[in-house]
């Protein structure tokens, strides 16, 4: 029995000894009487199951959105409540269902509400019910989130007008100048539009957006000094028209505008509905104001659209560190019928649509191929050939992966089933190997001295009598392929102790036909350092073996001099994040 195995052995043996029978007990002294089948164990408890989609108080959820979370590992099945009531939602239970429970000893980890509600909050919850003897339901916290809306602000819009008065130009109709946080107009003429008194005629306004819109509403606030009542200058009698291009202009009707109120706090009065037409400009031809006169005002105007495309990127675009085995995840266009979905490193080959990738009918795609450290840029065409357009292009969006994978980083170590020196391999009764990986004592990993996470490596070494050198090795039971995903460079993270001796450092890596290659770390001294070294590798430099990097069996980490053993030197070193991959590309 190696040292490992016997401090283990007296641990469990007193852990044994220790152990008390667990009893049956009440919980928080709750009575549960006809309210489960079984007991109901922390009530109110908000963290029964994670990976909950849509998460806590997330808005503009798709309305067709299903529910899911990540059961824990004791859960046997699921009470699923759903409503739009949070008393409801947070206080039913199965004896008073209150309407809102929608599953009953479900297993499964997700739930299809149906077609929700434009612009809603809606509450879920979901209890666990574990398993025999007891069948024990643990309540789950009421969750919120809100729905789409129906339609949503155009923000990119410019104007124009047939004339204007000095300092009154059309832009002020579209800047927001005037309005409160509750969008209520102030009496502030600099923040109104106004034509040149005397101007020639017609008089009108033209709205250009940065693209082709599926347009809902327009908005209006009229003319809204503190005089108009008296002068009239807010538009009355006008007839709106709409152009996909700037030329050939169609008339939406002839319309009344609602004359301001000449206050402070005014709020839009006329909503002009453009019934989904597609639209990029909108013009206004004016006719007549309220007061009868030849010069015309307007405070505001807002244009709403209906959301064709796709949006809501997952990742976000330009998210950098995403996973090699992401998801890609969008909110669909409104009435899209499939998605293409267009991928690639080459941002011309997504822009001219030469990287089609697949067509869909979920607005989700797993990778399973991308590359460390690269930049992909992707966009989703909403189709549906009964619509006009029957296509809406997306916008381009990018992300960058991850750069490195993790070959060890220490983290899955623990002192019971997966000590780390059954996997770590060290000098303990071999002579000439004077490493000893992991402490003598739990916690085997160092839990105080880490790169990242919670754990890493400590390393003894001592080159002292039968030892030149010191090596500790993992070997894995299927090779390894260390260029898979455009890999290039192998990093280790390693800190010295003060009270070292300085041993050359160096690393032995073989294939799984024993060919293999070693490389020495460039700083004598690295075992000195009381700072994390990055020992970064690229594997141009490992020669020969470089061409058999699909096949990596053995890591060896060594310190003393494998050419040329020379007995002498003592300390430990740490070892944490072993990885593989390539730096991404700059911005």
């Amino acid at each position: 029995m190696s040292k490992h195995a016997s401090v283990v052995a007296a641990l469990f043996l007193a852990a044994c000894l220790q152990a008390q029978p667990l009893t049956g007990q009440a919980i928080d002294g709750r009575a549960v009487s006809g309210e489960t089948s079984g007991p109901l164990a922390s009530l109110g408890d908000p963290e029964q199951v994670a990976g909950r989609e849509p998460a806590e108080g997330r808005v503009d959820v798709w309305r067709d959105t299903d529910l899911s979370w990540a059961p824990t590992e004791s859960t046997h099945k699921h009470d699923v409540y759903f409503g739009a009531v949070f008393d409801d939602v947070n206080e039913a239970g199965r004896a008073r269902p209150l309407g809102v429970l929608v599953r009953r000893d479900q297993q499964a980890d997700t739930y299809d509400p149906g077609r929700l509600e434009f612009g809603r909050t809606y509450y879920w919850r979901v209890d666990e019910v574990r398993g025999a003897p007891d069948y024990t339901i643990v309540k789950g916290k009421a969750w919120a989130f809100t729905t789409e809306t129906l339609a949503y602000q155009i923000e990119k819009v410019t104007a124009q007008a047939s004339s204007s008065q000095a300092g009154a130009g059309p832009e002020h109709t579209i800047d927001g100048s005037g309005l409160d946080a509750d969008e209520a107009h102030s009496i502030d003429q600099a923040a109104m539009w106004l034509s040149r008194n005397g101007a020639a005629q017609p008089t009108w306004l033209r709205y250009d957006f940065d693209g082709i819109y599926k347009l809902h509403e327009m908005q209006i606030w009229n003319y809204n000094a503190a005089s108009e009542s008296i002068s009239g200058f807010g538009l009355k009698d006008v007839t709106i028209e709409y152009a996909s291009n700037g030329v050939d202009w169609v008339a939406l009707g002839d319309f009344e505008f609602a004359q301001a109120s000449a206050t402070r706090g005014y709020a839009y009065n006329t909503a002009v509905d453009f019934g989904g037409v597609t639209v990029r400009q909108v013009r206004i031809r004016v006719h007549s104001n309220w007061g009868g006169r030849s010069q015309y005002g307007l405070s505001e105007v807002r244009f709403f659209r209906i959301p064709m495309r796709a949006r809501q990127p997952e990742p976000a675009s330009e998210a950098v560190g995403v996973s090699v085995d992401s998801t890609l995840r969008w909110q669909p266009g409104r009435e899209a019928a499939w998605h293409e979905l267009y991928i690639s490193t080459d941002i011309d080959a997504v822009t001219g649509r030469a990287a089609l990738v697949d067509v869909l009918a979920e607005g989700r795609f797993p990778l399973a191929s991308l590359d460390l450290g690269q930049r992909y840029y992707w966009r989703v065409d909403e189709v549906n050939e009964s619509e006009r357009p029957q296509s809406w292009a997306g916008n381009l969006w990018s992300f960058t992966t991850q750069e490195y994978m993790a070959l060890d980083d220490f983290e899955s170590y623990d002192d019971d089933d997966n000590c780390i020196y059954e996997t770590w391999i060290d000098g303990y009764d071999i002579p000439a190997n004077g490493s000893q990986v992991g402490h003598l004592d739990v916690p085997f990993a160092e839990q105080m001295i880490v790169h990242s996470g919670a754990q890493s490596m400590p390393l003894f070494y001592d080159n002292g009598g039968d030892a030149t050198r010191s090596e500790a090795e993992i070997t894995w039971s299927a090779p390894r392929n260390w260029i898979a995903r455009g890999a290039e460079v192998l990093v280790l993270h390693i800190r010295g102790a003060m009270g070292n001796d300085p041993v050359p450092l160096y690393i032995v890596i073989e294939d799984n036909a024993a060919r293999f290659v070693v490389l020495k770390h460039p700083d004598s001294n690295v075992a000195l350092r009381t700072d994390w070294q990055t020992w970064r590798i690229a594997f141009s430099e490992l020669g020969a073996v470089s061409m058999h990097m699909t096949s990596i069996a053995k890591l060896v980490i060594g310190l003393g001099d494998r050419d040329n053993p020379t007995p002498g030197g003592s300390g430990v070193i740490y070892i944490d994040d072993i990885l593989i991959g390539r730096p991404a590309p700059g911005p």
